[in-house]
């Protein structure tokens, strides 16, 4: 039952839109987008092409960023790993320049 109840809250903090950012004055929000939450410190960031991704060690200046288990895609949304495309535009251009080139 307190699990459950982690749970939901969990969920429901997740699913929140708009959160306080800190360091700003109390009472000023920041807006994300739909499974996105705010971090004034951003590192780094999963998308569809590059789930393996390395950190820079500094931190640049705030965005809204995909909530875990989601990805940003090339429309700027955040999708989960079934919504991302089969293979990202490079992986695709690559492969058949390889192709290409390996042919006669």
């Amino acid at each position: 039952m307190k699990i459950a109840a982690l749970a939901l809250i969990a969920l429901a903090v997740a699913a929140r839109s708009e959160t306080t950012v800190p360091g700003f004055e109390a009472g000023t929000t920041q807006q994300c987008g739909e499974n996105e939450y705010w971090s004034a410190c951003v590192k780094c960031e999963p998308t569809c092409w590059d789930r393996t991704f390395s950190c820079p060690e500094t931190c640049t200046s705030g965005k809204c960023l995909c909530n875990l288990g989601h990805y940003r895609d090339r429309t700027g949304l955040c999708v989960t790993s079934d919504r991302c495309p089969v293979e990202a535009p490079h992986v695709a251009d690559k492969s058949s320049a390889d192709t290409s080139a390996a042919q006669p």
